[in-house]
């Protein structure tokens, strides 16, 4: 655990936000990126993401995960057991999208047709190619962010299961499974 920042208030505010925390076991594990409201229901608790300060996926009911490069969402039921499975690419894509060299707003509505032609064929597996922004400039991965905020905060949130950061042979931290209602 870091060492609690030497200012008495600072260090004061730390301690409180630590309090009860412990370490995860296991390097495999994403750590949880909220603290619990106080009395509030284990399965309900994990609707607060740390992605940006504009996210809000309390509204999709989505419980959201990020460790750097990685990072998960999953709607209340979602065992985890079945995010590692889409995690590592163990379950059938069965749509794809490459949305590299698109601006933002063609991303946005080409995700947003991607989506509705998905759930009306029935399709619940997805990969949506988006890159790591390594060419993003100084705004950082642009695509990246995009697609995370409208599978969790868009039109089609409420028909979003889970979303997972691909494994390395499907795109990896430039790529996200997502898993879709029927």
């Amino acid at each position: 655990m870091p060492r609690p920042p030497q200012d008495d208030e600072e260090a004061r505010a730390f301690r409180e936000a630590m309090a009860g925390a412990r370490e995860l076991a296991g390097s495999r594990r994403l750590p949880v990126t909220h603290a619990p409201r106080p009395g509030a229901s284990p399965r309900r608790s994990g609707t607060v993401p740390t992605l940006s300060p504009v996210f809000d996926a309390a509204s999709a009911g989505l419980a959201v995960e990020e460790a750097g490069e990685l990072w998960s969402a999953r709607a209340d039921g979602i065992d985890r057991r079945f995010i590692r499975k889409l995690a590592a690419g163990k379950i059938e894509i069965e749509a794809r999208i490459d949305l590299h060299g698109r601006s933002r707003s063609e991303s946005e509505r080409a995700l947003d047709r991607f989506l509705d032609s998905a759930r009306a064929n029935g399709q619940r597996c997805l990969l949506v190619i988006h890159g790591r922004g390594l060419h993003s400039g100084a705004d950082g991965p642009a695509l990246r962010e995009t697609v995370r905020r409208a599978l969790i905060q868009g039109p089609h949130a409420a028909a979003v299961l889970a979303c997972v950061t691909a494994p390395p042979a499907l795109g990896g931290g430039g790529a996200t499974l997502v898993w879709l209602r029927r």
